[in-house]
């Protein structure tokens, strides 16, 4: 297995999460068939698997970009202490939505008791220690760029990192503050493969946008920045950085104009 090796050997700690939920993949995808239990409206461990999924392409965009660092930025002990918090992030978040699978509860707002109320706060912290990783690659590749065989294509990827670290957070806070359900667990799933609600929008379309920008960026920026590899290219990536930027904002402020929130979130236009 080549491939497996090549990614070892860019980030071991990122391929090894990576094949974890190659497993935890197999496993959700094994309990759906043997357990029919269903929750809002789908299988209990669906999300599990969902999140696995998504977990999964992180770990492996994470391994395959850790090659455009800067030479010898893995062994900084500030990249090491990033990878180690983006670790115990995802130790909880799997256990977290496991142990809610097994018990037929909901993980994502579950208000039911104190310790599921706790339980969810936490899963919160844990997934903003997640977006520390591509945070301090992303700041290592941009600064690498002009070393980079492709330097248009360096600035898309750690724009598009980077990116994971500011967006997020930003539509996450709506989607977990409680003022109002933004197409969450509570609504049930919608339609598609992704089961988003689109009748009043659905804020977990935008987080999808933001959590996934270091896939997307660089996805967008492929073309261009094999016909451009310098200045322009660079300036081209930026380019598709921001107006990606602009776009996961959009979607996300016309789901908040939608909802029934203070008016102090409203648009005065």
């Amino acid at each position: 297995m080549g491939w497996l090796g090549e990614l070892y050997r860019r980030h071991a700690v990122y391929t090894v999460l990576t094949v974890l939920n190659v497993i935890l993949v197999v496993v959700a995808a094994t309990m759906m068939l043997v357990d029919d239990r269903m929750l809002d409206g789908a299988n209990v461990w669906l999300k599990p698997l969902k999140f696995s999924i998504s977990f999964l392409t992180y770990y492996a965009a994470l391994s395959f970009f850790a090659a455009w660092m800067a030479p010898g930025a893995k062994r900084l002990t500030g990249h090491r202490i990033a990878v180690g918090i983006v670790t115990l992030g995802f130790v909880y978040e799997v256990a977290w939505l496991f142990t809610c699978a097994a018990l037929g509860v909901r993980s994502h707002f579950n208000y039911d008791s104190a310790l599921f109320s706790t339980l969810y706060i936490f899963a919160g912290i844990g997934a903003m220690m997640l977006v520390l990783g591509p945070l301090a690659m992303g700041v290592s590749v941009l600064r690498a760029k002009y070393s980079a065989p492709n330097p248009a294509m360096a600035t898309a990827i750690g724009w598009g990192l980077v990116l994971v670290f500011i967006l997020s957070p930003m539509v996450a806070y709506f989607l977990s503050a409680g003022m109002v359900n933004f197409g969450g667990s509570l609504n049930g799933y919608g339609e598609g493969i992704f089961g988003w609600r689109m009748e009043k929008g659905d804020m977990r379309a935008a987080h999808f946008l933001a959590t996934h920008a270091l896939h997307i960026v660089p996805f967008l920026a492929f073309l261009p920045t094999r016909a451009f590899k310098g200045e322009i290219g660079i300036w081209l990536s930026r380019l598709i950085a921001a107006a990606f930027s602009a776009a996961t904002l959009w979607l996300a402020w016309t789901v908040i104009q939608r909802a029934d929130l203070p008016e102090i979130f409203r648009s005065p236009f």
